[in-house]
């Protein structure tokens, strides 16, 4: 179960290639641009953060490399091969946790085991090892309304993980957590990840969360989300929020991001950049 730690030498793993995506608002019958010409390589093994104001299409790009929405315009790669709809070298972790409440601790582990047709002693015993990673030991019989968030978050993780995924994706899972529970949940999943290495792209509002976590952090702009930065983190693991370096880090991206948000704001991003009607829609692929 131990992974050798990252050390930004590895193999390329998903290549983003001028990716772009538009929406037809019904509403303002006019063309929403969610992102435009977005280009990231990924190394295996590699742990990449997704930060920018909101409204930049972060989620839109977490959803076109699972494969849940086809890009207008570009494609993603997956060990050289086109991403073009989801599968089960991708698995997503939401934060509204996405539990069956109608099945245990053990049960919604052992249930994507089941849908990839192990059989039964074999996914107790990988639910076993993925459960006790998690710290849910000993919780096995508990229902999901019976858990904290933070455990539901855990139990999430280890649904995740046992099926043995390439790539996780995780969308702001931690969101809806209070703040102490949010960082308990943070350094979690950075031992987990230490025991099973994973290459993974998790997005989040927050910019603390982003440099205490990444590998590499991509930073988008204000709507049509461009990349504004695509930089490797090179603070040292475990990191402290205390150190110099780190809050140099965190104020470094926060001002790029409060700029951005204050030029959107002068320019009046939805009626001008991103909202365009007509012949201005991107070309389909």
């Amino acid at each position: 179960m131990s992974a050798k730690p990252y050390n930004g030498r590895q193999k390329t793993k998903i290549q983003i290639q001028e990716i772009s995506h538009e929406y037809f608002d019904a509403s303002r019958k006019a063309t929403l641009y969610a992102l435009r010409d977005i280009n990231i390589t990924i190394d295996e093994g590699e742990f990449t953060c997704i930060i920018g104001p909101s409204g930049c299409g972060k989620t839109t790009l977490l959803n076109i490399v699972a494969g849940f929405i086809r890009p207008t315009k570009g494609k993603v790669l997956l060990d050289g091969k086109e991403i073009i709809k989801p599968g089960p070298d991708r698995v997503m972790v939401f934060q509204e946790h996405a539990l069956f409440p109608w099945l245990t601790v053990q049960g919604n582990v052992e249930f994507g085991l089941e849908m990839q047709g192990k059989p039964k002693e074999e996914r107790k015993r990988i639910a076993k090892v993925f459960i006790n990673m998690v710290g849910l030991g000993g919780f096995e019989d508990r229902y999901p309304f019976e858990l904290s968030g933070g455990m539901k978050q855990r139990l999430g993780l280890a649904r995740s993980l046992a099926v043995d995924p390439e790539v996780l994706l995780l969308d702001e899972p931690f969101a809806s957590l209070d703040a102490q529970a949010r960082r308990i949940m943070q350094d979690e999943l950075l031992g987990i990840l230490g025991q099973n290495r994973k290459t993974s792209i998790l997005v989040t509002h927050s910019i603390d969360e982003a440099v205490y976590l990444a590998d590499r952090l991509v930073l988008l702009s204000a709507r049509p989300g461009r990349v504004l930065a695509n930089e490797k983190i090179e603070l040292p693991k475990p990191r402290s929020r205390s150190d110099v370096n780190f809050v140099k880090t965190v104020e470094k991206y926060d001002s790029i991001i409060r700029m951005e948000v204050n030029r959107a704001e002068g320019r009046n991003v939805d009626n001008q950049s991103a909202y365009i009607g007509g012949s201005d829609r991107l070309s389909q692929p």
